[in-house]
């Protein structure tokens, strides 16, 4: 007995396959009996579609492949989006294939039961759910930056010295502008921990590690900076930590996550690039070593002292504390210097291509939310 066949014209193109395989999947239109009855042409045996033929290809892939769906190079996002929805494939497959096209889709607008946590969840996790929420979101990036550029003052040494002539740290102005802001992120946390409806996706998140690790080492200092037992490396540590805070800016800057994505969608160009930039940079200290070796003014010691003017060569960096001295070494370094600089040309385009890709695809997507 033959499989059964069913022939589908979409906008002119017929397109043929097996009953069975559409119904593979009964939820989705094509796989349901019920559902693409209303787009059969008795007279033609045919159903029949008045939809964009590029993206039924893909679209009919998905089927053929067990699920699988690959947006096409030639059909834009937002348009590819809308087909896929028109024929209802599965949402989480949809949401998957929009994510590795560099889709940053919106949180899932999951609410708490409760009244009072659904409106603190709101005000809080959803920007532009309302203008409350507007100017919270505007307020608290207003301390993110102020926090940023008081950590920066206060490494000025008129600044430091002056701190220190204060015999408690309340007296202290600087400390108490800085337990203001670290109070109000920890606040806001706090709150956004509580009135979470999903506690576990909550912990999941790497913006709330985020916001967690930059006020972790203000109360860490506080409780323990001023024993004498605190090691000074701990306490530089914790500093260094609360520099992470400036990256609680890209919760409310889409902006900022879409140039993330971008790095990570490049990771194979970048990992291509400073593999190339390692291994000359190996090769052009070695060769630096041994050509220098026998003169005595040469900085070139060892391989390892070599190392550092072969990673300013080959970047293009250049600081010039370490120099050549034989006409030799310092025709290999501008060799160097040009391989340096045409490789890191190399992934700029691919990059570039990238962020272009994710930009406007996030962009359009955001037009049609608007429009």
């Amino acid at each position: 007995m033959h499989a059964k066949r069913v022939q589908i014209i979409v906008s002119g193109v017929m397109f043929e396959t097996f009953l069975s395989t559409l119904e593979k999947f009964p939820d989705t239109l094509l796989g349901s009996p019920l559902k693409r009855q209303s787009y059969f042409v008795q007279e033609q045996n045919q159903y029949v579609f008045q939809r964009h033929r590029n993206s039924f290809d893909a679209i009919l892939f998905y089927y053929q492949s067990d699920g699988k769906l690959l947006c096409p190079s030639d059909v834009p996002l937002k348009l590819f989006k809308e087909e896929v929805e028109f024929f209802e494939l599965d949402k989480n497959v949809v949401e998957d294939m929009l994510k590795k096209n560099g889709f940053i889709s919106e949180q899932e607008t999951v609410l708490p039961s409760n009244a009072i946590q659904r409106e603190l969840w709101q005000l809080f996790e959803f920007p532009h759910s309302s203008n409350a929420a507007q100017l919270v979101a505007i307020f608290s990036t207003a301390m993110v930056v102020i926090a940023a550029v008081s950590s920066i003052v206060q490494s000025v040494p008129s600044v430091k010295h002056k701190r220190q002539q204060y015999k408690r740290q309340i007296h202290d102005p600087w400390f108490v502008w800085d337990l203001i802001m670290n109070t109000w992120f920890a606040l806001e946390l706090a709150i956004r921990l509580v009135c979470s409806p999903n506690k576990s996706v909550f912990f999941k998140s790497f913006l709330n590690f985020v916001d967690l690790a930059a006020i972790l080492p203000f109360f860490f200092e506080i409780t323990v900076g001023n024993l004498k037992t605190t090691s000074l490396t701990i306490l530089k540590v914790t500093r260094i930590v609360r520099i992470v805070r400036v990256f609680k800016v890209s919760r409310y800057s889409k902006s900022l996550r879409i140039i993330g994505f971008c790095f990570r969608s490049s990771l194979s160009e970048i990992g291509l690039l400073l593999l190339c930039l390692a291994l000359m940079a190996i090769a052009l200290s070695s060769m630096m070593f041994y050509v220098e070796l026998g003169e005595k003014s040469s900085s070139f010691t060892s391989v390892p002292a070599a190392l550092w003017f072969a990673f300013q060569t080959v970047t293009t960096l250049g600081y010039g504390d370490l120099v050549p001295i034989t006409a030799l070494g310092k025709f290999i370094a501008g060799l160097s210097a040009v391989y340096g600089a045409v490789t890191l040309s190399l992934p700029v385009l691919s990059i570039v291509s990238n962020f272009n890709k994710i930009y406007y695809n996030n962009m359009n997507m955001k037009i049609k939310r608007d429009s």
